[in-house]
């Protein structure tokens, strides 16, 4: 064993040999691009956040290249692990993460990499790490939506002409099992080899980068908003519709329920956002809480709208009632007056007197058809046998009296009683149906006709592909 372990270190001692081998230069320098072979195991992931839009993965990263000048005879041992002081001593790429946000090396208890030397001159270089790497999102279907996370994968310094990376042929991309998200699902995971074009400072002509891109396709579960929203709104509009049955004699039952609904709804939909997203267009959910809200807000101002109208026509009565006590009155008064007439027909007082109650009858009149709605018509100087058939109403036509007589037959209480239940009773009706209807329209939509609107935006980010496509599902 120890003379194993003397022939090891003579071995590294003589790779390692600043004379022949420089760790500054990369493997075959002058030649051919080194070819990087790439893949990742991914221990967790997740969190994802929509309202910061990125998402995090703890993954083993491993990558494999050939140095020749590592080539090796003369031990038993095909492969030498070496940990992470001897990474000090080699040629290693400088891969970055494109789209990484914010991304850390494990170091506890030490740091965890290590290196694997082949005989052929082949090193396996792996780490473990955690990537926060930026998701752009489309999120006019939230919640019920699905979302593509890419991970970018290039050299920081090197071009296509130096460096060149592949996705290992034996398994790019693999999920540890038990891998689980509490509000996603993983439905495939797709790999790409790509190149992105780019411009540095110190040159005038673009270059072009070698990158690998990987895409999480997730699938949003939506289980955590059917029962925090969708259902509780489904409730609280039900419960709206509960004041259709409460008489509308109690008004402070039904405007306290009516409040109540409205100001729960508002807390629920608008007041717990904290850990939606913030965009600046609608989102399905925002959709669903607003139709939620107009129809507890419709509710309340059914019975706000029929209150108004009963208390209007109400009034209307009082004015009937006390219009036909004036004509009453002034009846009463004319029939005397017409008395003394027949008694006295010289007397100039009285027929002033006559010719002034006249006046006002005739101005009463047109003070009823203006409040009736009718255009006042100009009368003619009244006399007494023009009077005594309109105030019997014995004229063939509709007289102001017989108008306000009538109008008082049908603004009964009873009679308002009924109208405004019927307004109630078409409200329990018309309102479930419509929500109903809404609602099958707003599912039929954003289950099936929607789209996520991911294609295009999400594989632009890759650049042009140069490989073909790699899918795992999952």
């Amino acid at each position: 064993m120890q003379e194993l372990s003397t022939n090891v270190s003579q071995i590294l001692n003589e790779l390692m040999n600043e004379n022949k081998y420089d760790r500054r230069i990369r493997p075959g320098f002058g030649g051919a691009p080194t070819e990087i072979r790439v893949n990742l195991v991914i221990k967790s992931l997740g969190p994802i956040s929509e309202k910061d839009e990125e998402f995090i993965l703890d993954c083993y990263f491993r990558q494999m290249w050939v140095d020749r000048r590592l080539r090796f005879n003369g031990t038993e041992v095909p492969v030498l692990s070496m940990n992470w002081l001897f990474l000090e001593k080699v040629w290693k790429p400088d891969t970055y993460f494109l789209n990484g946000k914010k991304s850390y090396l494990h170091k506890i208890t030490v740091p965890n990499k290590f290196l694997r030397i082949k005989q052929n001159g082949e090193l396996t270089y792996s780490m473990r790490l955690t990537i926060k790497a930026s998701c752009p999102m489309h999120l006019k279907k939230f919640p019920l939506d699905s979302q593509l996370c890419p991970l970018e994968i290039g050299s920081y310094g090197y071009s296509t002409s130096d460096v060149t990376y592949i996705w290992d042929t034996a398994g790019p991309v693999s999920l540890n099992k038990g891998v689980s998200l509490a509000q996603y699902e993983v439905q495939n995971i797709t790999t790409f080899e790509s190149l992105k074009r780019t411009r540095r400072r110190e040159h005038r002509f673009d270059e072009e980068i070698s990158t690998l891109v990987v895409h999480f396709q997730l699938k949003r579960l939506t289980g955590y908003f059917l029962l925090q929203v969708y259902i509780p709104c489904v409730l609280i509009v039900s419960c709206s519709w509960v004041s259709f049955w409460i008489t509308k004699r109690d008004v402070p039952g039904r405007v306290n329920l009516g409040v109540t609904t409205v100001l729960t709804m508002t807390t629920l939909g608008f007041g717990s956002r904290s850990n939606w997203p913030r965009v600046s267009y609608a989102t399905a959910l925002d959709w669903w809480v607003i139709m939620c809200f107009a129809f507890v807000f419709a509710s309340m101002v059914e019975f706000a709208t029929i209150n108004f109208i009963e208390k209007r026509l109400k009034d209307k009565k009082n004015s009937l009632e006390e219009l036909k006590r004036l004509y009453t009155e002034r009846h009463k008064r004319m029939m005397g007056l017409l008395g003394q007439a027949s008694c006295d027909s010289g007397d100039q007082t009285s027929l002033s007197a006559q010719s002034a109650e006249a006046d006002d009858m005739v101005a009463a009149q047109m003070e009823f058809s203006e409040f009736a709605g009718a255009a006042p018509q100009p009368l003619a100087e009244p006399t007494t046998d023009s009077l005594m058939p309109t105030l019997f109403g014995k004229k063939k036509a509709k007289s102001s009296f017989d108008y306000v007589m009538a109008k008082l037959e049908r603004l009964t209480e009873k009679d308002l009683q009924d109208r405004f239940s019927v307004v109630d009773i078409y409200a329990r009706i018309a309102f479930p149906l419509l929500f109903g209807a809404l609602n099958a329209v707003y599912w039929v939509l954003y289950l099936y006709y929607i789209s996520d609107e991911l294609d295009a935006d999400v594989f632009a980010l890759a650049g042009l592909v140069v490989g073909k496509s790699q899918q795992t599902a999952v």
